[in-house]
């Protein structure tokens, strides 16, 4: 490989020194352009840098400012004053050149260079002559330390070359690639603002590496608007136009559909709580019917009990009766046969009052019987009007109707208790006809009761008058009798029939527990789906007004004046130049920047030193970019 040694600095001119022009103090700074040149090491590291400066000079007179270590003029004899980070001359030209080189340099990007054989990291001293899979990776980064206006404004350009006798099998993703003789050209183009990964792979044998090279300008892309044909983008403009419309007409459609979605579950959520309440007072009501029953079922116990008693009490009231009327068949006034009826007398009214007890206690039970049944009918009135509630929900949540047909099957089990209801009001009916009629005969029975007592008083006047009274006492209490047998068997009836309105009471109080716990599990749901779609109203608003903004700015596009509007930017048009070495340089035309690796090279060919000739600052400038060939 041929030895490119870098020119890192141009000798001035061997000439004679000239008389010495005096030299003027003057403030302002002169035009100029300037070039940075930065030397880095292999590992992209800066090594060192030098400003080649072009003075313009206003009546052969120039002024510059930089921080550097040494100055050379380059294009003439004429003396350069430098002091305190000042520089001044006369000269007789209209444009000189001289070389600055700077104490310090912090480019606008860090570079960084990474090398890799066989996945493994190695040095570029050691790289050189080495055979493998090589992998180099260069990252470009913005400088924070540096003034970021380069940074924003320039754009940079890399280039490897890879020899393609020593490199083979190149992968280079987003590179310019092309053939300089039995050279790789690998171009990385990296835009102003940009920072950018490079990475090149190779097989390589006996490897050597050029320099890598970057430029850093100004962009400038030379690109006439005008005579653009934009026709085939305005069309693709247009389509998208044209989509962004039917996705605005989409959102405003989806907006709609989430206010009414809101309303539906609005009613839903109202109509479900209302469900809801009705099936707490339901459980609830449920609930007492079940307790009030169980007082009923106790009352019901006492009173079956209370009727056999006054069956067996009615029997013995029958049989004393029988034996007075049997006594007075054949009674002779006498003290002791007085005695006998005064006895019998006396268990007729004990059981007599007996009587008035049960009586009593069975009106009292039969009031609390009525009153439960009573409340009974208002629960099945509330059920029904549940009923109605799920049914017209089951009409408009189509999703859940199901769960509403299964809370009405439930309620309508409750229905059985209306038969069982019809049957203790027929019950009751038969219950209070006998007992009316033991009334009415209880009536007869103490008038005939008072009539003995009467004729107890005028027992020796009045036998005949008492064998009458009793004969008819006798008589008419098997009316009582029989009124009283019925009157037990209706309250057994009444017995048997609670024990089945109990256990229907217990299903329908579990069942509206159940129906209550559901519909409160559906008002949750009813609530979530509610705030799940004012979210979703929320969101769809927010959509139709971002797509209204979206068909509003598209619409307006003019193509042409956005592609200038890029290229503007990437050409930073807006860009006033500004100097790399001192600010107090205001008057700056042009600034540029190259930048060089160390080449990788193997030693033994370091060893031999190559000629140089002399040559003007253009033939310099080439050389440093290889460009000289």
């Amino acid at each position: 490989m041929r030895n490119k040694a870098m020119i890192i600095g141009v000798s001035a001119l061997t000439l004679g020194l000239s008389n010495m022009i005096p030299v003027y103090a003057i403030d302002k700074a002169s035009k100029k352009e300037e070039v940075v040149y930065a030397m880095l090491n292999s590992d992209g590291s800066v090594d060192g840098g030098y400003v080649v400066n072009v003075m313009y000079s206003e009546d052969g007179q120039i002024i510059d400012y930089g921080n550097y270590s040494e100055v050379k003029n380059l294009t003439t004899t004429d003396e350069l004053t430098y002091k305190d980070g000042k520089i001044v001359a006369s000269t007789s030209s209209d444009k000189l050149y001289y070389e600055g080189y700077l104490k310090e340099i912090e480019l606008p990007w860090n570079i960084d260079i990474q090398y890799y054989l066989d996945n493994n990291s190695i040095s570029a001293k050691d790289l050189a002559g080495a055979s493998g899979h090589l992998k180099i990776v260069m990252n470009i980064t913005k400088n924070i330390d540096a003034n970021e206006t380069f940074f924003d404004n320039f754009a940079l350009q890399a280039s490897m070359t890879l020899n393609t006798n020593l490199c083979s099998n190149i992968v280079a993703q987003g590179a310019t690639i092309a053939n300089v003789g039995e050279d790789k050209q690998l171009t990385y183009t990296i835009l102003p603002g940009s920072e950018k990964e490079i990475a090149v792979e190779s097989d390589v044998t006996d490897f050597e590496m050029d320099a890598i090279a970057i430029n850093g300008v100004q962009l400038d892309l030379g690109i006439d608007i005008d005579n653009m044909d934009t026709s085939e983008l305005n069309d693709k403009i247009d389509e998208i136009v044209d989509a962004v419309s039917d996705l605005n007409d989409g959102a405003e459609e989806l907006d709609d559909g989430a206010n009414a979605l809101v309303e539906g579950s609005t009613a839903l959520n109202e109509g479900t709580s209302t469900v809801n309440s009705g099936a707490s007072s339901l459980s609830q009501g449920a609930n007492e019917l079940v307790s009030g029953i169980e007082q009923i079922q106790t009352g019901l116990t006492t009173l079956n009990g209370q009727s056999e008693s006054l069956t067996s009490g009615s029997s013995e009231v029958k049989e004393a009766l029988f034996t007075i009327n049997s006594s007075l068949e054949n009674v002779n006034i006498n003290s002791d046969d007085l005695s006998t009826l005064i006895e019998a007398s006396t268990q007729i009214q004990s059981g007599i009052d007996n009587l008035v007890t049960y009586l009593e206690t069975i009106d009292s039970t039969i009031s609390s019987y009525e009153s439960q049944v009573g409340s009974l009918s208002d629960i099945q009135s509330s059920t029904t009007e549940t009923i109605s509630q799920l049914e017209y929900l089951a009409s408009i949540d189509i999703e859940n109707a199901g769960l509403y047909q299964q809370l009405i099957q439930l309620l309508q089990a409750g229905y059985a208790s209306e038969q069982i209801l019809q049957g203790l009001q027929s019950n009751n009916s038969t219950a209070l006809s006998g007992a009316q009629q033991l009334q009415s005969s209880y009536k007869e029975f103490n008038n005939s009761i008072t009539e003995l007592v009467n004729s107890l008083s005028a027992l020796i006047e009045n036998m005949s008058q008492l064998k009458v009274g009793i004969q008819q006492l006798v008589d008419n209490y098997d009316t009582l009798d029989n009124g009283i047998n019925d009157y037990t068997e209706a309250v057994a009836q009444i017995v048997a029939g609670y024990n089945q309105i109990y256990s229907a009471s217990q299903t329908l109080a579990s069942g509206a527990n159940d129906l209550y716990s559901g519909t409160q599990s559906l008002v949750n749901g009813s609530e979530n789906l509610l705030d799940g779609s004012e979210t979703l109203a929320e969101g769809t608003a927010e959509l139709y007004e971002g797509t209204s903004t979206f068909y509003e700015e598209v619409n307006d596009i003019d193509i042409t004046d956005s592609i200038q509007d890029v290229i503007d930017d990437l050409m930073g048009s807006d860009y006033e130049p500004v100097s790399f070495v001192d600010e107090q340089n205001t008057d700056v035309k042009m600034v540029q920047f190259v930048i060089k690796t160390n080449a990788i090279e193997k030693e033994e060919e370091n060893e031999m030193e190559e000629i140089v000739e002399e040559k003007s600052i253009w033939q310099k400038i080439l050389s440093f970019f290889g460009l000289d060939n």
